[in-house]
């Protein structure tokens, strides 16, 4: 979750304040994250999940090779990526599992 929290801090959310940041652990331990990258058209902005699922590939890791992925936003934000995480995850493989969090100002 620290990762996760790392990445929140690195997002880009000046419109919906909804700061997210998203860490991806993969079955070798290597860990990858993502940060939300807001656009002023709102769209297409990157969310913290694409992101990370770039990163992973970069790194030549399988997305078969997801062993749990961590969520951490900002609860006053006017967006949540939870449910797109949820399902996109749900496509790769529908036993990954998924922490979040929630944080208050």
């Amino acid at each position: 979750m620290n990762v996760a929290l790392s990445a929140l801090n690195k997002s880009h959310a000046p419109y919906t304040k909804d700061h997210s940041g998203i860490a991806i652990k993969a079955k070798s331990g290597e860990i990858v994250s993502g940060s939300y990258a807001e656009n002023a058209a709102f769209n297409p902005s990157l969310p913290p999940l694409q992101v990370a699922l770039v990163q992973l590939q970069m790194s030549g890791i399988s997305f078969n090779d997801i062993q749990e992925v961590a969520l951490a936003e900002m609860e006053q934000g006017s967006i949540s990526h939870l449910a797109d995480t949820q399902a996109t995850l749900e496509a790769i493989d529908p036993d990954i599992p998924i922490r979040y969090i929630a944080i208050s100002e």
